[in-house]
């Protein structure tokens, strides 16, 4: 009557009341489907250990696009990346600037000044800043 070493329909209706009783009903979001539940509270940003925010990149970018266009949510991620790669990249120059100078405080010259010296930030921004 069964498979040796299966459970009966009673065994399993017992552990199941156990597990109600104990709140592991299945509904703290690690049940291994990585639903909402999981991810509730954390924004994109957070999730993704970035300090520019991923929800309105990804909303202009969605505005800015023809509306056959679809974009994929870790399109905003990466997009996100790398913008604060590239302003941490330039603030770190223009702080060195700044220090050389024994001052605190960045201005838009000391940036400027710092993506002429740097090699690859003026080949970078060559053709998006004019007279760069």
């Amino acid at each position: 009557k069964g498979l040796k070493g299966s459970k009966g329909k009673k065994a399993l209706r017992r552990d199941a009341k156990t597990a109600a009783k104990e709140g592991k009903d299945g509904k703290d979001g690690k049940d291994g489907k990585g639903g909402k539940d999981a991810k509730k509270g954390l924004s994109r940003s957070k999730r993704a250990g970035l300090s520019f925010p991923v929800g309105r990149i990804h909303r202009f970018m969605k505005e800015r696009t023809s509306r056959r266009v679809r974009i994929g949510g870790t399109t905003a991620v990466y997009c996100a990346a790398i913008m604060e790669y590239l302003t941490a990249e330039v603030l770190e120059v223009a702080g060195y600037q700044c220090t050389e100078k024994a001052r605190k405080r960045i201005t838009p010259r000391d940036m400027m000044l710092s993506i002429k010296l740097d090699d690859e930030l003026r080949a970078l921004f060559k053709a998006t800043i004019s007279g760069a």
